[in-house]
């Protein structure tokens, strides 16, 4: 810290040709009423702007009674080590002294305004650091025994330099150039995490740039000359309105710089599960293929990218075609189950949707074989004797019937005698015997187009 000793007169106001450098507060404030009181040692550091002979100096100060007092500063200059009286007011008052001879200062390095008091009775007005009055951040104010740093408070005072030098001009500075993104508008899925990049530069490679986001977070990359950022927002639903977001760029040295885009979400469509339940896993994962007339059972989920979809509710539809045509069978449940009336190729079909405009489908294809009728001979009239025995010519009478698990199926009867007659059709027929012998009467249950048939025989004996 650079200091000088000052040599004071009373009473004297700045002369003509001197220049005021600095005012604590800004000149024409009045400061408020806080202030230090009955300290034996005060000092408030400053750092000139201008080069040339500090000659003049006020404070806001007070006192009970008249008191004299030595002003020096931190590191003094041989002799002239001045004395000079403080008036007597009670109140906030500004007075100013002259120094003489004057102090040679430079622009640039820290002085010091020390007070040592040998009474108890001196006060000096500081100003606290706040919205309304900004801290002076040419220097601090210092108090105690020894002299303490005190950041949040400064001391109020003006100085005057005479013959002075204005400072040189600084550099020009410019702006940092902050880039949009390529495109303005920006969309997302619904449910993922929005970034957005763009570059910026600055040409003057010693400021130090910041780049902030509202809202949303952001990151910077690069030297201090140029590179990029990257925004980052928060995953949303596609019906959340559409944001603007601004992005702005300060080099602390000329006015922040900004960009905007915007953000918005779209629908997804969500994804729906098939999962078939334990019994029909069991049939799928089998060697041989399900079979017809057998229950087949399934359960369905959906999910979304967005959280707030998830939530549901959600709306579900269950749909089953054989061989590409439409199948009876429907639910609008997360369970679904339907019995295959006949082989073939089934697709069963899950549509979700939440409460956006798009929908998601599952398809399971499921390839069922046919199951051959099962044929029964329920009747033989007369029935006299078992075995089954009659006479040549005794018209005989033969009812069947059968079970089948493909209900779809069409089903057909036809009876061979044995005796090489034409084969009958018909669930309940008649024939006659002609020559003694056993005979081997067959039932063949057929199913439409399918192939393979049932049967069933029973053995007659003619006598």
């Amino acid at each position: 810290m650079s200091a000088a000793t000052l040599v004071l007169s009373l009473a004297a106001p700045a002369v003509a040709d001197d220049t005021l450098d600095t005012a604590v507060p800004a000149q024409g404030s009045i400061p408020g009423s806080s202030s230090f009181f009955a300290m034996r040692q005060m000092a408030q550091t400053f750092t000139p702007r201008l080069t040339g002979q500090l000659d003049h100096i006020a404070l806001w100060e007070g006192s009970v009674w008249t008191v004299d007092t030595t002003k020096t500063a931190l590191t003094p200059v041989p002799g002239n080590i001045p004395t000079y009286q403080l008036r007597g007011d009670v109140n906030r008052t500004q007075h100013g002294w002259d120094l003489v001879p004057s102090v040679p200062i430079f622009a640039g390095r820290e002085y010091a305004l020390v007070v040592s008091v040998n009474v108890v009775a001196f006060r000096w007005y500081y100003i606290a650091n706040s919205p309304s009055l900004p801290g002076y951040g040419g220097g601090d104010l210092w108090i105690g025994s020894p002299l303490t740093k005190d950041t949040l408070r400064d001391f109020t005072f003006e100085i005057y330099v005479a013959g002075a030098t204005p400072p040189p001009s600084p550099p020009s500075n410019t702006a940092p150039t902050l880039n949009p993104p390529a495109q303005r508008a920006q969309t997302f899925a619904e449910g993922t995490v929005p970034s957005v990049s763009g570059t910026w530069s600055d040409p003057d490679t010693a400021d130090n740039v910041s780049i902030t986001a509202a809202p949303g977070s952001v990151t910077q990359a690069g030297p201090n000359s140029q590179g990029t950022w990257t925004w980052t927002g928060t995953a949303a639903d596609e019906d959340v309105p559409v944001q603007t977001v601004t992005i702005t760029a300060n080099d602390h040295h000329n006015p922040a710089v900004t960009t905007t885009f915007t953000v918005g979400f779209y629908a997804v469509k969500p994804t729906a599960t098939i999962t078939p339940a334990a019994s029909t896993a069991s049939l799928l994962a089998a060697a041989s293929r399900p079979k017809e007339g057998q229950l087949l059972s399934f359960t369905g989920s959906a999910h979304s990218q967005s959280a707030a979809d998830n939530s549901g509710p959600w709306t579900y539809s269950w749909s089953v075609t054989k061989d590409g045509a439409p199948y009876p069978g429907s639910s609008s449940s997360t369970a679904f189950s339907f019995t295959p009336g006949d082989e073939g190729v089934y697709v069963v079909t899950l549509t979700v949707q939440d409460d956006g405009p798009l929908s998601g489908t599952d398809k399971l294809t499921i390839t069922v074989d046919d199951v051959l009728p099962t044929a029964t001979i329920t009747g033989f009239t007369p029935a006299l004797t078992a075995p089954k025995i009659v006479l040549p010519y005794e018209l005989v009478s033969f009812a069947g019937t059968f079970t089948d698990p493909g209900t779809d199926d069409t089903h057909t009867a036809a009876w061979d005698f044995g005796d090489k007659t034409p084969v009958v059709a018909g669930w309940n027929v008649t024939h006659f015997f002609t020559t003694p012998g056993v005979y081997t009467v067959t039932l063949e249950v057929a199913q439409g187009d399918d192939p393979g048939v049932g049967t069933a025989t029973t053995t007659v004996q003619v006598l």
